[in-house]
Formats: structure tokens, C-alpha cells, sequence
């Protein structure tokens, strides 16, 4: 079974297309909290649902995000990986799960969907769950490297240096 959108975002396409909507194809929306109100995609799991609540608020504008697994992507999680100088072990159960994401490459892992209304931004999203372990590894990932930094801050004088 091919782990990844696909379909979903081609029925998202035909969807949109049925109810007349302008598609925006734009970046991913959302993280500021303010104004955004998110679907229950686990209890109401479906997009179409989603476009006819919009459809019924008279929306006219649609964004549309779809992200794919990118090579890039992992070598940048192998980046992060070697910057947060982990113990040998961890580094390499980690290095082994970044490995194992290399066959989904090219994969739709991520949907957005989401509209303006009445001073809120409305959004549906949907993500494997594979591309879920993956966010989750990668901020464990900025969390670590974060927490290794703060010993390098300097001290209450902001790193000036004295010869008196």
C-alpha cells in the first residue's frame, strides 16, 4: 500500500473544481494561533466536507498546499542529526529512521487546505503518519541542538572581557 496522498489530493482537485472555486496554490498557512481555527480532521476526516462548509459561507478563494518528501529534506534532517552531537547509539537509530524515509520520497506527505473568513482563517490538514514521526524527530532534533547551545551563551557581562 503506497503510504502517501495521492488520491486524496486529486479528489481535493476534483472537489474543488465541482463547487467553482479559485484555487490559490500557496504555502503552508498557520502556526500563529491568532484567528486560525482548524477542522477535526480525525472525526470528520474528509476534504469534501470541508469545501461544502466553504462553499456554504460563499467563499470564493480556496489556498490549496500539498508538500512532497524531498531529498532535500532528509539531508537537511542529516544535517541537524550530526549538529546535535548525540550518543553514538542515539545517533544511529536516529540516522536509521531518517534512512528508512528515503522510500517515501516523493511522496505526498502533507495537504492544506484552508480559507478566510470573517477575520479567521479557516484550515484542513492532512498528513501520513510517517511524515508525523518525521516533524516529530525533527523538533526533537531542535530541541537537542537547542539545549546544547545555552552553554555557550555568554555570562551576565555579554562576553566582554576585562584586562583591569
Amino acid at each position: 500500500m503506497r503510504q502517501d496522498l495521492d488520491t486524496l489530493k486529486t479528489e481535493i482537485e476534483e472537489a474543488l473544481g465541482k463547487h467553482g472555486f479559485a484555487v490559490f496554490r500557496g504555502q503552508y498557512r498557520g502556526g500563529e494561533g491568532i484567528g486560525e481555527v482548524y477542522w477535526d480532521s480525525a472525526r470528520y476526516p474528509q476534504p469534501q466536507d470541508f469545501l461544502e462548509t466553504a462553499a456554504r459561507l460563499d467563499v470564493k478563494v480556496i489556498v490549496f498546499h500539498d508538500r512532497t518528501l524531498t531529498a532535500e529534506m532528509l539531508s537537511e534532517a542529516l544535517e541537524k542529526l550530526e549538529a546535535a552531537q548525540l550518543p553514538r547509539d542515539e545517533y544511529r537509530e536516529i540516522e536509521r529512521s531518517i534512512s528508512k524515509l528515503k522510500g517515501y520520497e516523493d511522496f505526498t506527505c502533507s495537504l492544506q487546505l484552508s480559507f478566510d473568513f470573517d477575520r479567521n482563517t479557516y484550515l484542513f490538514e492532512a498528513r501520513t503518519k510517517w511524515y508525523e514521526e518525521f516533524l516529530i524527530l525533527l523538533d526533537d532534533l531542535d530541541d537537542t541542538i537547542d539545549a546544547g547551545g545555552e552553554d555557550d551563551e555568554p555570562g551576565p557581562m555579554g562576553g566582554y572581557f576585562s584586562h583591569n
